[in-house]
């Protein structure tokens, strides 16, 4: 499903971007984060029955940046590992190096801050009940479980399958940094 967007979004810029950067994320985590911030809005399948189809992934990574690379032309690729992403102000330098980073200032707390298990189990308890929960009782059922760091197995792979997962992500990023076009690191 990723061309026909990468196609709309090519349409929409008119043009090849100059320099696009991207950051690749190890599997384990990205299907765990995936599915963590869906849940926040949605109802889900356990995550224990996604894990086969997470296992199973026909693509990944480098089929991926190949389309970025094939469809939006950008004139520069560059790729990152997650694990060496950095700030926010050094992604920003890469992306455009004219800019100063004097003028910059990290963002003062979290913005992207995810439900606790005990909020997400709430959350799937009201959506399986059929409730559609306003912004506001969305909000309180977060705060009132933010403090419960409490792991509850909600999004958690075993230890043989983040394994899997990993050695697929190392070998993937090899697969990344071979590609025609691509400036990884």
């Amino acid at each position: 499903a990723v061309a026909p967007h990468l196609e709309s979004l090519a349409a929409a810029l008119g043009a090849p971007p100059a320099h696009l950067l991207y950051v690749l994320r190890p599997y384990d985590q990205l299907f765990v984060s995936a599915y963590r911030k869906r849940a926040e809005d949605n109802p889900v399948t356990p995550f224990a029955q996604l894990v086969p189809h997470f296992l199973a992934m026909d693509r990944g990574w480098p089929e991926l940046v190949a389309e970025f690379r094939d469809i939006l032309k950008p004139r520069r690729l560059t790729v990152l590992d997650y694990a060496a992403r950095g700030d926010s102000r050094s992604l920003l330098a890469r992306l455009v190096p004219d800019l100063s980073e004097a003028a910059l200032d990290e963002p003062l707390e979290a913005v992207n801050v995810s439900a606790t298990d005990a909020a997400l189990i709430e959350l799937q308890r009201r959506y399986g009940a059929g409730e559609s929960l306003s912004r506001e009782d969305w909000k309180a059922v977060l705060a009132r479980h933010a403090g419960d760091r409490t792991a509850r197995g909600v999004a958690a792979f075993s230890e043989t399958e983040q394994q899997v997962l990993r050695t697929r992500y190392a070998h993937d990023l090899e697969r990344v940094a071979a590609l025609d076009g691509v400036v990884f690191g």
